[in-house]
């Protein structure tokens, strides 16, 4: 009798009671390769639920939107430890420099996936600004695979080099930082944040309340329990503008928020250099 091959339900069994464990960094990222290892050979579950993802929009990928439009959600763990991803790189787009929020196991699924990693060499605290370097470059056969870092450790480039369409599976771990990666330009050295379609739709309305001005101060003030940092962070920026005393004193109280992302923004801002 032929051997059942090692399917997706195999993999999200044993990956999610490796990422729902509390290890370190290392540990997840050499288990969860060889995890992911044996779930590439098989490709005919991925035709399956390419199928399933054109013809039902009850599928994660149609539930879950993605800030990218080249990956497809393959599974979602039901207790928000991971997700499986497929990315299809063409030849003829290229995709920027970015990060993840996520630490992150990737192996080449079909044709030959390049991976560059940076290093980032200025401290992040200026918003838009960043200065990278090239630390590492891999090129992975279908079946090899490589890790990822969360948030500025974990900076890198993507794609396929070659003259066909590659794949590659991607699974992520727990977010640390939810709803948009930062991508960077290394010649300019900028950086700038692509959202999801729930948050960037936040943000351009917080920003249109910032433009309306004095009438939207309490819809602006509101924003500041906003679920999402980014946009708490536009709330207080547009009512800096508005009334830069009660905006200052916002902004000095969000230097401890709860959220690193809001502190950082903060302690910036506050510097005595600025």
């Amino acid at each position: 009798m032929a051997r059942r091959a090692y399917g997706l339900e195999d993999f999200a069994q044993e990956f999610e009671a490796l990422a729902s464990s509390e290890r370190e960094h290392e540990v997840l990222l050499e288990k969860g390769q060889a995890i992911l290892r044996k779930l590439l050979p098989n490709q005919q579950f991925v035709c399956d639920l390419l199928a399933e993802i054109l013809s039902s929009e009850h599928f994660p990928d149609h539930i879950y939107r993605t800030v990218d439009s080249h990956d497809f959600t393959l599974y979602r763990s039901p207790q928000g430890s991971f997700s499986l991803k497929l990315y299809v790189w063409v030849p003829s787009l290229r995709y920027p420099i970015h990060d993840h929020g996520a630490w992150g196991v990737v192996g080449a699924y079909v044709n030959e996936v390049t991976v560059i990693k940076y290093q980032r060499l200025d401290d992040g605290s200026l918003p838009g600004y960043a200065r990278l370097r090239e630390k590492e470059r891999q090129t992975l056969r279908p079946g090899e695979t490589t890790s990822v870092l969360p948030l500025d450790q974990g900076i890198h480039w993507t794609g396929g080099l070659g003259k066909s369409i590659a794949l590659s599976l991607h699974a992520y771990g727990r977010a640390l930082r939810k709803g948009y990666i930062q991508r960077f330009d290394i010649e300019a050295s900028s950086a700038y944040p692509m959202c999801t379609p729930t948050l960037d739709k936040t943000l351009f309305a917080v920003r249109a309340l910032g433009a309306l001005g004095e009438p939207a101060r309490a819809a602006l003030e509101a924003v500041l329990s906003n679920r999402y940092p980014l946009a708490r962070w536009e709330g207080l920026m547009a009512l800096e503008r508005l009334d830069p005393a009660l905006g200052r004193s916002l902004i000095e109280r969000a230097a401890n928020d709860e959220s690193e992302e809001v502190r950082v923004r903060a302690r910036a801002y506050l510097r005595p250099d600025k």
